[in-house]
């Protein structure tokens, strides 16, 4: 995953306080540390899991009133 995947998710407003990625079924798409660090820069809460628990956790987050946004890889 790349900085550009994210580009609405990064600009968007307001800006989310998370951001959910999810890494697959087996959980093997990576997340470039260019993403990690624009996510730093910005200030935005960052966690990566395979793609059935981070939505478990975005909806969490969502019920939690947290202002959240999801990068969900589905395949691999």
């Amino acid at each position: 995953m790349y900085v550009e995947d994210l580009k609405d998710a990064l600009n968007a407003e307001p800006r989310p306080e998370s951001l959910v990625v999810g890494t697959g079924y087996l959980g093997l798409m990576k997340v470039s540390t260019e993403v990690e660090e624009a996510l730093r820069t910005r200030r935005i809460g960052f966690m990566a899991q395979r793609t059935k628990q981070a939505c478990k956790t975005f909806n969490d987050l969502l019920k939690s009133g947290r202002r959240a946004v999801a990068a969900l890889h589905l395949t691999c």
